[in-house]
């Protein structure tokens, strides 16, 4: 008898539905495996996003754990036209008068070329071969520039060539109604720049003081005592300040040291801290009501992180003034998170700032050293998530072997259903012949 193609189709049965319901039941354990992988893979995220935060708080914390950053100073000047200044950690507070009375400036050497009325004037104007030596105040050696091997040397050629020595000057030129001007112009303020053009006739100019603007050193007073430097920038006269010389004039400078440094850090340590904990309190909270856990309630790392991080906040730091963050206006809330008390914390600057930049210091190296210890390799977090990344694989080969077996059992009910289908069909058809020869009997 032929195989018949869909099932029940000979014996009038809803065998399919029959098979689909079997591995309806077939398939719980799967579906079983499925929703635990889910659970792991959200968890996942869960620490995912927790680590985030945390190395958002690392962040936080590396600034405040810097010395550099809370004994940072600042410098103000009344007439930034004149002068304005930048401090390094080891600057004093200090209030100075400066007097510029004269700012470097950079020897330059012009002298026009051509004629005006050459083809080729300008870049191309030929001025001859020969030797060029110059040499910058304070150099080793002078340099010397030899194009004695090209007799029709132009204008371009020893700017290129005097350019391409890098001796302290740099060339360029300039095209005018007159002609073309080579500007030779040294690199560094202050610093005088001689000629020898014995043995390159066509830049004899060069050597002529009248083409010359003599280079100056910058000349100012601060309190009453004068400086003379070869740049516009100092950083000798005042320790840990650097000046920036822009104008003749006079002009007060004060150095105060810079509490907005402190604040900012503080607020940024406690916003990213209070990120970490909204984002903890959210992922492991109970739902009373219908008596339901989230993500990661009772999570044991994470109860082990908490406990970790508050016991840092509420350590004591140092000996001076102040030893604990609380005394500083930085205090734990109710939920967990920090609340700063901006106004206490600059009260404690004023009185005893010594005191307070150690213990932000030290407070901050103790938790960055905690949240360091977590989210490295072998760390809390990352062994967390490495063994909830081995159960997800785990989960899939599981699912996969399943999968398999699943497959072989449908098969089973299906030929199962195909034989039984077979045989109703053709006892079907003998009781329908039955019945037709009972019939003639009768």
């Amino acid at each position: 008898m032929a195989s018949i193609s869909s099932l029940g189709v000979g014996s009038g049965l809803n065998a399919e539905a029959l098979v689909t319901q079997l591995m309806s039941v077939e398939k719980q354990s799967l579906t079983s495996l499925q929703t635990k992988q889910s659970g792991v893979q959200t968890k996942i995220s869960a620490f995912g996003s927790i680590s985030s935060l945390v190395d958002a708080l690392k962040g936080k914390l590396s600034t405040m754990k810097s010395i550099n950053t809370l004994a940072a100073t600042k410098a103000t000047s009344s007439d930034t036209d004149v002068l304005t200044a930048t401090t390094s950690s080891s600057a004093k507070a200090g209030a100075y008068d400066v007097n510029v009375t004269q700012l470097a400036r950079a020897q330059k050497t012009q002298v026009l070329i051509s004629d005006g009325n050459s083809a080729t004037s300008g870049s191309n104007e030929v001025v001859g071969g020969g030797k060029l030596k110059f040499s910058v105040e304070g150099a080793s050696a002078p340099v010397e520039i030899d194009l004695s091997s090209n007799s029709t040397a132009s204008l371009g050629d020893w700017r290129d060539a005097i350019n391409g020595a890098n001796g302290g000057v740099t060339a360029s030129i300039i095209n005018t109604s007159s002609g073309a001007a080579l500007t030779i112009t040294a690199n560094d303020t202050g610093k005088a720049v001689t000629f020898d053009t014995s043995n390159a006739t066509g830049l004899a100019a060069l050597s002529d003081p009248a083409n010359t603007s003599v280079s100056k050193k910058a000349q100012y007073t601060i309190d009453g005592i004068s400086f003379e430097t070869p740049s516009n920038t100092n950083s000798d006269a005042i320790s840990g300040v650097t000046l920036n010389l822009a104008a003749i004039g006079t002009t007060s400078l004060t150095v105060a040291r810079d509490t907005s440094n402190i604040q900012a850090a503080v607020k940024d340590f406690v916003s990213a801290y209070n990120d970490l904990n909204t984002k903890i309190k959210s992922l492991t909270a109970y739902d009373v009501a219908n008596k339901k856990g989230n993500t990661l309630t009772g999570d044991s790392t994470v109860r082990n992180l908490q406990n970790q991080i508050t016991s840092a906040l509420g350590a004591e730091y140092g000996s001076g003034t102040y030893d604990h963050l609380a005394q500083l206006g930085i205090s734990t809330q109710k939920d967990g998170g920090l609340a700063l008390d901006s106004a206490k914390l600059d009260s404690a600057i004023s009185k005893d700032m010594s005191s307070v930049t150690s213990i932000l210091t030290s407070s901050a190296t103790a938790l960055y050293n905690k949240t360091n210890d977590v989210t490295k390799t072998g760390g809390m977090l990352s062994s967390k998530t490495e063994s909830l990344n081995s159960m997800v694989k785990e989960l899939t080969k599981r699912q996969d072997t399943m999968q398999l077996r699943l497959t072989t059992i449908e098969k089973r009910y299906r030929n199962m259903f195909s034989s039984l289908d077979t045989t109703i069909s053709g006892l079907s058809g003998t009781s329908s012949y039955l019945t037709q020869m009972l019939a003639k009997l009768s």
